[in-house]
């Protein structure tokens, strides 16, 4: 699911690439490079791979719950990982004005992978502004765990839902990865 996310979170530089690419491919195919060409039809490939994926993803809240009944005891709102998030697509988005040369098209894609693999290292991700567009919110919550002996009483957790959280709502929903979730059945305990 993580990865799921993070491909799609870089959809804005695939459709900035094929703005910058189809025109010449389109207008002007005997002037474009066989690498331009290529790389237009790459991109626009990733833009529908990456609604695929969203599609994916949207459809996992109608699933059944594999994490439940955290009972939350502090949420916050999570805003400050967008200039981290950007600042990783900013990488591809400076050698996307060379993708039409051989080393442009390779320092392009390497970028774009070794972006690809830092937003997922650090959870960046979870800042996708995608998700923004399906309503999600991110938070960050401190939950009640069921009562054991070996674990303290509370955890934390980043919380992926399109509700507003506070204190009391019990949670359920999906494993994102370890300690994120998307929480797609909140209920209040209070009355």
């Amino acid at each position: 699911m993580k990865f799921l996310l993070a491909f799609s979170s870089f959809m804005p530089l695939y459709i900035l690439g094929v703005a910058y690419l189809l025109p010449d491919v389109i207008l002007c195919p005997e002037k474009a490079s066989r690498l331009g060409i290529l790389s237009a039809y790459m991109l626009a490939a990733l833009v529908v791979i990456s609604i695929v994926f969203l599609i994916i993803f949207r459809a996992s809240f109608f699933f059944k719950a594999n994490w439940s009944g955290a009972k939350v005891v502090s949420a916050t709102l999570r805003n400050g990982n967008a200039l981290s998030f950007y600042s990783a697509i900013l990488i591809p988005l400076i050698t996307l004005c060379q993708i039409t040369t051989v080393g442009g098209t390779l320092c392009f894609w390497l970028s774009l992978l070794l972006s690809l693999a830092l937003v997922i290292a650090d959870g960046v991700y979870l800042s996708n502004p995608i998700l923004v567009l399906f309503g999600l919110k991110t938070y960050d919550v401190e939950y009640e765990r069921e009562k054991s002996a070996k674990e303290s009483p509370t955890a934390d957790a980043v919380i992926l839902t399109s509700r507003s959280l506070s204190i009391g709502h019990v949670l359920s929903g999906k494993r994102i990865s370890t300690g994120s979730y998307l929480a797609f059945n909140e209920r209040s305990t209070r009355i």
